[in-house]
């Protein structure tokens, strides 16, 4: 059905419900960066196909998991580093993305 939706709307239509259903999925399996990505994308294209819906649930989920995780994302203090939990969620959530044109909206 959200595929059927999605395709009558031109591939246009995006508004994105799913990130504040598969936030939650960041926390189960947090070390498991691929369950995570794999589980968020199964959830989310049950209510939206569009792959830019996808690729902006990955970066959450994957953000929460990378600051649970912690261990890469450390500074000199034991504090998190944003800007590297930031440039890695998008490197996840760009895997889900199939044009230049996507990534940059």
């Amino acid at each position: 059905a959200a595929e059927a939706v999605w395709k009558s709307s031109g591939c246009f239509l995006a508004p994105n419900g799913a990130v504040m259903r598969t936030s939650i999925l960041g926390i189960h399996n947090f070390d498991d960066m691929e369950t995570v990505v794999n589980n968020t994308k199964k959830i989310c294209k049950t209510t939206h196909a569009d792959p830019r819906c996808a690729a902006s649930c990955v970066a959450v989920t994957s953000a929460i998991a990378m600051m649970l995780k912690g261990d890469r994302h450390r500074g000199l203090n034991g504090e998190v580093v944003a800007g590297g939990i930031i440039e890695d969620a998008f490197h996840e959530a760009k895997k889900c993305l199939s044009t230049d044109t996507e990534v940059k909206n």
